[in-house]
C-alpha cells in the first residue's frame, strides 16, 4: 500500500514537472488567426481589442486578461470572429498562469468551427489533463491530430506526449506506451532533455504495473543523463524520483542520499530563482526609472517644439506682414509713374490736337475756301464732280476736328472706365441710329488692368462700334461684360445683315488693328458673323 502511495504521488510530481508537455501555438490555424488580428488592428491600435492581442503577442498575459475582458464587455465587440478571437488569447493566457477553471470557461465560449475548431480541441485536452479530467483530455488531443494531419514535428511530440500521460493515468498502459513510443520516434537523439522525460514517462509506466527491474533501470539512467546537464530542475527531478524509488525498496540509506541531494539542489534553484526574481525587479525599477526620464523628457522635448513652432509663427507673420507693406509700397510707386506718364501722353496728346486745329485744319480750310472763289468754267458733269471734291474736302476737314476734339481731351481714368464706354457707346448708338442694352458685371475691378490694358481694350470697342454704325445696319447691339475664371469677357452683338469673315479679314485694316490691341495685353478676339442674321464679338482678357 505505502508503494502505490507513494507511486500516485510520484506520478502525480512528475505530471505537474515534467510530463506535461506544452504545445506550441504554431498551427497553421494559429497563424490564420494570428494573421487575421493583426489586420483588424492596422488601423485601431488603441481599440481594447487590439490592446488584447498585442500584450498576448508580447506574453504579457496580466495585462491581456484585463484588455480582453475590457473587450468583450464592449459593444463594439459583436462579430463573431472577433469573440472567438478573445476567448482564446483570454483562456490561453489564463492557462499560463494555470488558472484552469476560468482557462475552461474562456475555450469553451470560441465557437466550435473553421479554424477554431482545431485551436479549441488542443486547449481542452491540455485544460482537461491539468485538471484531471483524463479521458476528456485523451478525446480532445485525438480530435486535434485527426484535424491537423501536418503538424510540426515539435507540436506532434507534445502531444504524443500528453496522450501518452493521460493514457498512463488511466491506467491504460499498451496505450501508453504506444503514444510514448511515437514521441521517441520524433525525439532527436542529440536532444538530452527530452530522453529524460521519454526515459521517466516509460519507467512509471512500468513501476505503476511493479516491473520494478524495468522502471528502475530507466530512473537511474534518466538520474545519469542529468547529472550530465546544465539543468538544474532536471536534476532535482530525477534525484527526487530516485529518493521515492528507494524508499519504497526499504533502502532508506540510499534514499536518504538521493533525499539530501535533492534539498541541497532545491535551495540552489530557489537561490537561483531568488536572484533571477531580484534582477527582474531591478530590471522593472531600472525600466520604470528610463520610462520616467524619457517622459521628462519628452515633456520638455514639447514645450521646445510647442516654442518653435510658436516662433516659426510669428516669424511667417511678420514676412507676410513684410511682403505686404512692399507689394503695398511698390504698387503706389508704379501708381506715381503711371500717373506721370498718363499726364506726360496727355500733355502730347494737346499739343497734337492744337497742332491739327491750328496748323492743317487751317491750311485746308483756307484751301477749301480759295476753291470756293475760283470762277470755274467747265462743262456740267466737271463742275458736279468739282462741288463733290470740295464736299469729301469739308468732310476730311471735320474728321480732324472730331480726331483733334478726341486728342484734346484727357484719357479715360479706369476707375470711370464704364462711363466712359457709355458715352461712346450713347453716341455711336445715335449716330447709327439703334437700340443698345449694356449688361456689365458689377464686381469687375477695371482698376486691375494697366492704363495701356485700358486704353487698348476702348479702341477695340470703339473700332467695332464705329463698323456697327457704317456697315451692319443693326438696329438692336447687346454689350455685355462678365468674369468667368481667371478671365474677362467683353462680348458685343448685333443683329445687321452681317459680312464675310474671310473677305474681311484680307481686306480690312481695322479688324487687323482689333487683333493687334487684343494680343497686346494678352487676349484672344473671337469674331463670328453670318449673312442677314448678324455679327458676334467676343474678347476674352485675363483677369487676376
Amino acid at each position: 500500500m505505502n508503494k502505490i502511495k507513494s507511486i500516485f504521488f510520484l506520478v502525480f510530481l512528475l505530471i505537474n514537472l515534467i510530463s506535461f508537455s506544452q504545445t506550441e501555438d504554431a498551427t497553421n490555424a494559429y497563424k490564420v488567426l494570428y494573421n487575421k488580428a493583426s489586420q483588424l488592428c492596422e488601423n485601431k491600435k488603441e481599440d481594447a481589442f487590439c490592446k488584447a492581442f498585442h500584450f498576448f503577442a508580447q506574453k504579457k498575459y496580466d495585462s491581456c486578461i484585463v484588455y480582453s475582458n475590457k473587450a468583450l464587455l464592449s459593444a463594439k465587440t459583436k462579430k463573431t470572429e472577433h469573440k472567438n478571437i478573445l476567448n482564446y488569447i483570454q483562456g490561453t493566457s489564463y492557462i499560463r498562469k494555470k488558472l484552469y477553471k476560468k482557462a475552461l470557461l474562456s475555450i469553451e465560449s470560441v465557437i466550435d468551427s473553421g479554424i477554431f475548431k482545431s485551436l479549441r480541441d488542443e486547449k481542452l485536452g491540455r485544460i482537461y489533463l491539468q485538471t484531471g479530467n483524463y479521458r476528456k483530455s485523451i478525446s480532445f488531443y485525438k480530435q486535434f491530430i485527426k484535424l491537423n494531419d501536418s503538424l510540426p514535428t515539435k507540436i506532434k511530440k507534445s502531444v504524443f506526449h500528453n496522450l501518452g500521460v493521460s493514457y498512463l493515468l488511466v491506467k491504460e498502459y499498451q496505450k501508453a506506451r504506444e503514444f510514448l513510443d511515437k514521441e521517441f520516434e520524433l525525439i532527436n537523439k542529440t536532444d538530452t532533455i527530452s530522453i529524460i522525460g521519454f526515459k521517466t514517462d516509460l519507467a512509471n509506466i512500468y513501476y505503476e504495473q511493479y516491473i520494478d527491474s524495468v522502471a528502475i533501470p530507466l530512473f537511474k539512467e534518466a538520474y545519469d543523463l542529468a547529472t550530465k546537464i546544465s539543468s538544474l530542475d532536471h536534476k532535482r527531478r530525477t534525484t527526487y524520483n530516485l529518493a521515492i524509488v528507494e524508499k519504497n525498496r526499504k533502502n532508506y540509506k540510499k534514499s536518504l542520499e538521493h533525499y539530501q541531494q535533492y534539498i541541497k539542489i532545491k535551495d540552489s534553484i530557489n537561490n537561483r530563482d531568488r536572484i533571477w526574481e531580484l534582477a527582474e525587479i531591478d530590471k522593472k525599477n531600472a525600466i520604470k526609472i528610463k520610462e520616467q526620464e524619457i517622459l521628462i523628457q519628452n515633456k520638455e522635448l514639447r514645450k521646445q517644439q510647442l516654442i518653435i513652432v510658436l516662433l516659426l509663427f510669428i516669424l511667417g507673420l511678420i514676412i507676410v506682414i513684410m511682403y505686404l507693406v512692399s507689394k503695398y509700397r511698390k504698387r503706389r510707386i508704379l501708381l506715381k509713374a503711371e500717373i506721370g506718364n498718363l499726364k506726360a501722353v496727355n500733355e502730347e496728346r494737346k499739343r497734337i490736337s492744337e497742332e491739327l486745329h491750328d496748323g492743317i485744319l487751317s491750311k485746308l480750310f483756307g484751301i477749301r475756301m480759295n476753291l470756293g472763289f475760283i470762277n470755274y468754267a467747265a462743262s456740267n458733269e466737271e463742275k458736279i464732280k468739282y462741288h463733290n471734291f470740295l464736299e469729301e474736302l469739308n468732310e476730311v476737314e471735320k474728321e480732324i476736328r472730331q480726331v483733334s476734339h478726341k486728342l484734346g481731351n484727357e484719357i479715360m481714368i479706369k476707375d470711370d472706365f464704364i462711363s466712359e464706354l457709355t458715352k461712346l457707346i450713347e453716341s455711336k448708338s445715335k449716330l447709327g441710329n439703334f437700340a443698345y442694352e449694356m449688361k456689365v458685371a458689377k464686381d469687375v475691378n477695371w482698376s486691375k488692368f494697366s492704363t495701356d490694358a485700358i486704353v487698348n481694350i476702348y479702341r477695340v470697342l470703339q473700332e467695332v462700334f464705329q463698323n456697327i454704325v457704317k456697315h451692319s445696319k443693326a438696329k438692336n447691339v447687346l454689350f455685355k461684360v462678365i468674369k468667368e475664371n481667371n478671365n474677362l469677357i467683353i462680348n458685343v452683338k448685333d443683329d445687321g445683315i452681317g459680312f464675310n469673315i474671310k473677305e474681311i479679314r484680307s481686306k480690312g485694316i481695322g479688324i487687323k488693328n482689333i487683333d493687334s490691341r487684343t494680343n497686346k495685353i494678352g487676349g484672344l478676339i473671337n469674331i463670328s458673323s453670318k449673312i442677314s442674321v448678324g455679327s458676334n464679338i467676343m474678347m476674352k482678357i485675363p483677369y487676376k
